[in-house]
């Protein structure tokens, strides 16, 4: 058993106010005020200052009482009730209900499940076969046991249970369910059997064929609704700026110069809210943002916040075993090939000289996406420079979705997207059947958006 110091959550600040249920799909979520229209004020104000009601109700900023309540209330709500007609009640606006607060730190917490974790056996048989003049293992995994670390609510202890192959629980004290998700996404419900009890899942440990080092025991903590919080999301976000900004100054030190820009540097070439959205929109499910079979605003932001949830619960090993099924690794989802063409075109960059592993490091990851993203517009200004050098010059959010597409699809994809659709891309690309990048310019529209007005992550 780990035991934990308790640590108080605080709560949303007081200006949050949460989306009302009736938002319409794809507007932002403002809540309307009450009396959002002031003309109806002012025309009854002086209404009744002309008819001498405003003497009988009493002098402005004084209180009345109605006969039934008995309580004061403001004269500005007697106008708003008369505004609303006799026996019309003002909209009331539904809160969305408060998550419980937990009894713990969500961060440190997790910290704590998954170094402890690393010190407790799985029961797992795996052997590691060195093979070859440069080391590399192979291994080879079959089903194996999965390790959990859990915390009761109300407790402060750490506990683990093992999920044998076969499915069965080892311990008989927990009921466990797998809800979702495979690997270290997994995500799994556990009650304690005697009195019903949620446990939070704070981590898991279990064994990965992972390329190049055969098999590995890792350990993660996979999402959850209840850790999925303003806080946590900031902790994301702030997290993936970061890596970014540190990633430039990398670039600029070396002094690695823009493909795009003769005598440019490559880190100033492109904005971080691109490239922050570029992370992001590679880890949200499409399938999560789809509603009545268009990409969803507020599905997406839901998704988004999803992300950078698992960001801020596992900062530097963040989707380290995340791998598409077209390849794509890491991070920053990169398929092996155009992360060593990046490496090629950028050799004062110092890229790792291993895919699989450079993808796993995210500093390095933080690189390779600055400069593949300047090696795109390099590619797009040599084929078209008038037209995209105009757009660099005037309209940044247009470019940006060049470059995602660019990212997604391939430059050469695109500039033929450019051509054929005659700069429309989400037209071009729709009637191509080519619904990934689609959708994927899509989704940059949403984030792009979202970032800029200082939404994403609340």
């Amino acid at each position: 058993m780990v035991e934990l110091t308790p640590s108080y959550i605080p709560p949303p600040p007081d200006d949050y106010v949460p989306p009302v249920e009736q938002a319409v799909s794809g507007q932002p979520d403002d809540v309307p005020k009450k009396n959002s229209k002031p003309w109806r004020k002012k025309a009854l104000l002086g209404a009744l200052l002309a008819t001498g009601v405003l003497g009988a109700v009493g002098a402005a900023n004084k209180m009345t009482e109605t006969s039934s309540s008995k309580k004061p209330v403001a004269i500005t709500d007697v106008f708003s009730n008369l505004a609303l007609g006799k026996n019309k009640k003002a909209p009331e606006i539904k809160k969305s209900p408060e998550k419980p607060k937990l009894p713990f730190d969500i961060l440190s917490s997790a910290q704590k499940a998954r170094g402890s974790l690393k010190g407790i056996k799985t029961g797992n048989d795996i052997g590691f076969i060195a093979k070859g003049s440069n080391k590399e293992v192979q291994g080879k995994l079959g089903k194996s046991n999965i390790l959990l670390a859990v915390i009761k609510d109300g407790e402060k202890e750490i506990d683990y249970v093992t999920i044998k192959a076969s499915g069965e629980t080892v311990s008989k004290k927990y009921q466990v369910k797998h809800l979702s998700g495979s690997g270290v996404a997994a995500r799994y419900q556990v009650t304690f059997e005697q009195d019903g009890k949620i446990c939070r899942v704070l981590g898991l440990k279990r064994a990965l064929q992972i390329k190049g080092q055969g098999v590995k025991e890792v350990v993660y903590t996979p999402y959850s609704e209840d850790f999925d919080t303003p806080e946590l999301r900031k902790v994301g976000l702030d997290f993936l700026g970061k890596l970014i900004v540190d990633g430039k100054d990398d670039l600029r030190a070396k002094k690695v110069i823009s493909r795009a820009f003769s005598g440019k540097l490559a880190a100033d070439t492109i904005s971080d809210d691109l490239l922050k959205a570029l992370v992001l929109i590679e880890h949200v499910d499409v399938g999560k943002a789809l509603k009545s079979g268009n990409l969803d605003r507020d599905l997406v932001k839901k998704a988004v916040n999803e992300v950078l949830t698992i960001i801020a619960l596992n900062k530097d090993l963040a989707y380290d075993y995340s791998v598409s099924p077209a390849g794509a690794r890491g991070f920053f989802q990169f398929m092996e090939k155009t992360y060593y063409d990046v490496r090629e075109q950028y050799p004062g960059a110092n890229l790792d000289e291993q895919a699989v592993r450079g993808l796993a490091n995210e500093k390095n990851g933080a690189l390779a996406q600055i400069l593949l993203t300047d090696s795109d517009l390099g590619f797009l200004l040599k084929n078209e420079n008038k037209y995209f050098a105009d757009l660099y010059q005037n309209d940044q959010r247009k470019l940006g979705e060049f470059l995602a597409a660019s990212y997604n699809a391939g430059g050469p994809n695109v500039l033929s997207a450019f051509r054929g659709g005659k700069g429309d891309l989400l037209k071009y690309f729709k009637e191509k059947g080519n619904l990934e990048t689609f959708h994927y310019v899509q989704k940059y529209r949403f984030i792009i958006d979202l970032l800029k007005k200082g939404e994403l992550g609340k």
